[in-house]
């Protein structure tokens, strides 16, 4: 609503419940065990509430969550050492199987990339310039609503897409040659 204004709105939503909480991981209580991941690589809950991954050999995940059509998917998280000289931390979103989903990185060519794997193929969708420091913290959002892909760090949009590959599927962390901390990851259906 206006009154002798000109604007633009962006975003908006009407609905009765605006968003439904998949996945609520804070890491600091029994129910966030480990079981509740699918996971590759180390995983551990530190005594400070961060769920850390320790493996720098190749690539580790844990995906949860059943599989849902649109989600957001947001996490405080940082790298804590690298291996090699490609290496990345992030989220997944979409996630079907190893071969199948959409992926958000923080890279350490100081890039952050939304890519996705179709059958196993890496395509990239958008990729910006971000300086990315070893322990240092980012908030990253990363919205799969419809065909669009959007993702925030420290709450500025920096990558969008749209693309029809994948539907639905489940989300969480992933990372490659790099041991990482995630303090809380949240998944809601809006």
């Amino acid at each position: 609503m206006m009154y002798k204004t000109q604007a633009d709105c962006d975003n908006v939503v009407l609905s009765a419940n605006p968003q439904t909480t998949l996945a609520s991981h804070r890491f600091g209580s029994p129910r966030d065990s480990l079981t509740n991941w699918d996971r590759t690589g180390t995983w551990n809950i530190l005594p400070d509430t961060t769920y850390a991954q320790s493996d720098m050999t190749s690539g580790a995940r844990s995906i949860t969550g059943i599989a849902t059509g649109d989600q957001v998917i947001h996490s405080r998280m940082r790298r804590t050492a690298t291996a090699g000289s490609n290496n990345w931390f992030g989220l997944a979103a979409r996630y079907q199987d190893d071969g199948n989903y959409y992926y958000v990185t923080l890279r350490n060519d100081n890039t952050v990339s939304l890519k996705k794997l179709l059958d196993g193929t890496i395509i990239e969708l958008d990729s910006a310039p971000l300086s990315v420091a070893t322990n240092s913290w980012y908030r990253l959002r990363f919205e799969a609503i419809g065909t669009r892909l959007l993702v925030y760090i420290n709450d500025i949009l920096r990558l969008e897409a749209v693309d029809t590959s994948h539907a639905t599927g489940r989300y969480g962390a992933i990372m490659y040659k790099t041991t990482t901390q995630y303090d809380d990851i949240v998944a809601v259906e809006p």
